[in-house]
Formats: structure tokens, C-alpha cells, sequence
């Protein structure tokens, strides 16, 4: 579950253990958006975000959030915990040294704030600093089944996608949702294919050529 931390702690010690009787296994902590982006696009469409069932986010996201609002998250829940907004390998680090199953590199996909590095170009040395010390999953601008390939190769235990997603189900509801994971499986196993692999364990960074090599 991804868990956006709230200024109330009642409300979100009741989201959690809400989650754990739902059956969730781990819990995400969103910590790159103490508020709503304000891009261009934004304040040119006018969006304004949207009013959500209560008690969850009716007061808000907390700002300044701290390592005891993530040691209250692995209280609460019992679970698994990874956090999510994470571009420096000093932040992973820290967050292996406490204890932390994994984390969840992202910019919240450019949305945030303007000058933030990509996500696949912090990604090795956020791999590096964990050392295998727990999982590193990876998002934000990834469309392509062989945008994948390259997250894998180098060093990413999984990619998360978005936008091609909610494409799909703005398209084609469920059925679109579900056209959309085949259609990057398909181009996953093409990548695979014409690199020469058969398994995603084979997938590792000898496949990948450094700019200046190029």
C-alpha cells in the first residue's frame, strides 16, 4: 500500500492497520510530495485535487516529514516498509542503515518541482549505495518494455508504471489496463530476444554503453 503520511497520526495508524486487515503485505511511503505539484500544466488546466473519502488526506499531507514518522509506519504496521521519492545514494544508504526493506526510486514523475534528475539517471549509483541490502524499485518516465530492460540492467528489482496504465484504463477500462501490461511484456521479451537473453536474471548491466563510448 502506498501510504501518504497525514498530520493526523489516528488517522493514519487506522489507514494501516486498514491495509493489514485488507491483506497487504508491504507499505510504501510517499516522501516527495508534502503538497500537490504546481506545474505550467497544472495552473493552466486548473486542476484542482480532488475531495477524497473520508478520514484519509482530509487534512492534508504532512510536510517536514521525519525518520520517526517512518520508525511509526514499521510500529504500526509489522510489514515490510520501502520509501518512495528517493534520488541520492545518501538517502538510500540511511534508509538501509534503518532498517528499511527497500526503496522506491522516483521524481513523482517530473510532476513535483522543475530541475529534478531523472530517475534512470540516479539509479546506479542509488543501486550501488544499497548493495544489495534490500530491494530498489525504480518509476517515473518509463513506457517502453525496453525502457524496462534498461532499469533492469542496471541493477533495478522492478519498475513501476504509470501514466501508460491509466492511458489504458482512459481508453479501454479494465481491458485497456490489462492491453497495456501485455503490450510491455511483448516489447520486454523483443529486447530480450535481439540482446541475446532468456531470463531476467541474465539481464545486467554488460548491456549497458556508457555515452561517452557511444
Amino acid at each position: 500500500m502506498q501510504l501518504y503520511i497525514t498530520p493526523d497520526d489516528a488517522v493514519n495508524k487506522k489507514v494501516i492497520a486498514d491495509a493489514k486487515a485488507a491483506g497487504y503485505t508491504a507499505v510504501v511511503i510517499s516522501i516527495d510530495a508534502p503538497a500537490a505539484g504546481k506545474s505550467d500544466e497544472v495552473i493552466r488546466q486548473g486542476y484542482k485535487f480532488p475531495k477524497l473519502p473520508k478520514p484519509y488526506l482530509q487534512h492534508g499531507i504532512k510536510s517536514g516529514l521525519d525518520w520517526d514518522d517512518v520508525k511509526m509506519v514499521m510500529r504500526e504496521s509489522g510489514l515490510p516498509v520501502l520509501i518512495k521519492g528517493v534520488t541520492t545514494p545518501e538517502l538510500a544508504d540511511e534508509a538501509m542503515r534503518r532498517g528499511l526493506a527497500g526503496v522506491i526510486v522516483s521524481n513523482h514523475g517530473g510532476r513535483q518541482i522543475d530541475g529534478l534528475p531523472g530517475s534512470f539517471d540516479v539509479l546506479p549509483s542509488v543501486v550501488k549505495a544499497v548493495k544489495g541490502r534490500g530491494v530498489v524499485l525504480v518509476d517515473s518516465g518509463f513506457r517502453r518494455g525496453a525502457d524496462v530492460f534498461k532499469a533492469l540492467a542496471c541493477g533495478a528489482d522492478a519498475v513501476g508504471i504509470g501514466r501508460p496504465v491509466l492511458f489504458g484504463l482512459a481508453v479501454g477500462g479494465w481491458e485497456g489496463v490489462q492491453s497495456t501490461y501485455a503490450r510491455l511484456a511483448e516489447e520486454l521479451a523483443f529486447t530480450m530476444n535481439v540482446a541475446g537473453v532468456s531470463t531476467i536474471a541474465e539481464i545486467t548491466d554488460k548491456f549497458l554503453i556508457e555515452p561517452k563510448n557511444v
